[in-house]
């Protein structure tokens, strides 16, 4: 459920609980800045850049994708954009009733901004130095980090074990939600991993990232944030943050350094992390400000019911904050369900050039796949058009395309191959390649 769905509040008429929250490194791509250039709240970029000793306009508007692959510009775009659309948000009355922040890994820094704990110099000038003392470590330490579909938290972690015994160096280092669990370490381990994943049915899908990022390989980057977070002021009080690496709620500043320095090289407990916003802090409304909608994917499989309110351009939030007009429900739709085959006869449609091979496709309604594949990546449905980029056009990212799948398999009962992962781009060839696996 949206913000642009439903627009209602408590149950008592209150206004919701509201959890801001801030996605991490690997929501970054190129141009990512061109939607906030014409806000008030760009001079901010400035301002950033005298902070970091860094061009960040030229990286939000020019950087190509393979610059901002490298981890210490990748952070520092991310983080300004995030921030970009904390102030325009907030400046348009959309957050509401804020109650608590958290963030994903790098988007703890701006979380904490948010919060009212740093201020934005101190949090430009920390997120600066973490993303290049990450940058060192990994040159020193080279690694990897992949997602793991398909399977559950205990088969993941007994494969994990297995590896590790057998003197291999992995560590799971995201655990995001249900089925969405990331693994961290060297290149060969993590490879090693994915051919004990086959064997148990699942699969593990390398992401591109420069490094082994919350795993152990990143302790060299310790003495580096540990100098830079000794030279910032942390507020003595302010809005609580739930942290990353024990998924607990903390209001104040004493515990922050000693709390980001561990979250260098320890798992990003995001499930646990949500669940501590909705359950504990109560907040009922989410709202995700930055590159992507990637925690909202998430948080929308942890919070059942939850509103979640997706802030990644300038243009979501204009939509997000002008009027609403009423609409017609739509009417139910009728659909013919045909009898089921008899498996003793053989395929009607198997013969190849068969005309009735067309069959198969239209029986997979393209509007009730459209309205799903909305749901998952959630949108507002008549943005899913037939030939709209997945990426280009509706900002989905690299964890997130892997969610589209996920749910596919799950919905559809079939297996998707990692080539075609990456082939599942618009709706029309989601529908495509689905209609072709269900005719086998």
């Amino acid at each position: 459920m949206t913000d642009r769905e439903t627009t209602g509040g408590a149950l008592d008429g209150a206004a919701p609980r509201t959890a801001l929250v801030f996605p991490g490194q690997g929501a970054q791509k190129a141009g990512m800045g061109q939607t906030w250039r014409d806000t008030a709240s760009w001079a901010l970029v400035a301002e950033v850049s005298e902070y970091t000793g860094i061009d960040v306009e030229e990286l939000l508007l020019k950087a190509d994708d393979e610059t901002l692959r490298r981890t210490d510009l990748a952070q520092i775009a991310v983080f300004t954009t995030e921030v970009l659309a904390h102030r325009e948000a907030e400046a348009a009355g959309l957050l509401g009733d804020v109650v608590a922040c958290a963030g994903h890994s790098l988007g703890e820094y701006t979380a904490l901004h948010a919060a009212g704990a740093l201020p934005l110099a101190d949090t430009a000038r920390l997120v600066a130095a973490r993303g290049r003392a990450m940058r060192g470590c990994a040159e020193r330490s080279p690694g990897t980090m992949a997602a793991v579909v398909r399977l559950g938290p205990d088969t993941v972690e007994a494969l994990v074990t297995q590896v590790q015994e057998d003197g291999g160096q992995v560590w799971i280092a995201n655990v995001n939600a249900p089925g969405a669990i990331v693994l961290s370490g060297t290149a060969e381990a993590v490879d090693r991993l994915g051919e004990l994943a086959v064997e148990s049915e699942g699969k593990v899908i390398r992401l591109a990232v420069g490094g082994a990022f919350h795993s152990p390989l990143m302790a060299s980057a310790a003495d580096d944030v540990r100098e830079a977070l000794a030279a910032v002021h942390f507020a003595a009080e302010h809005l609580p943050v739930v942290a990353n690496v024990d998924a607990r709620p903390y209001a104040s500043g004493e515990r922050w350094r000693e709390l980001e320095l561990n979250q260098l090289t320890s798992p990003v407990r995001w499930e646990e992390s949500v669940r501590t916003l909705a359950g504990e802090l109560g907040c009922t409304r989410f709202v995700e400000l930055g590159p992507g909608r990637q925690l909202t994917g998430m948080i929308r499989r942890i919070a059942k019911g939850a509103l979640t309110v997706p802030v990644e351009s300038a243009a979501a939030l204009a939509k997000l904050t002008a009027p609403k007009p009423l609409k017609p429900p739509k009417p139910p739709k009728t659909r013919k369900h045909p009898e089921p085959p008899n498996p003793a006869e053989p395929h009607p449609l198997r013969a190849e050039g068969d005309p009735r091979m067309a069959d198969a496709t239209a029986a997979l309604d393209m509007d009730e796949l459209r309205t799903f594949v909305a749901d998952v990546l959630d949108v507002d449905e008549e943005d899913v058009t037939d030939d709209a980029d997945f990426v280009k056009t509706l900002g989905v990212d690299s964890l997130m395309a892997l969610e589209v799948m996920v749910v596919l398999e799950k919905k559809y009962s079939v297996k998707l191959e990692e080539r075609e992962m990456k082939d599942i781009t618009t709706l029309r060839k989601v529908h495509d390649l689905l209609a072709s696996k269900l005719e086998k």
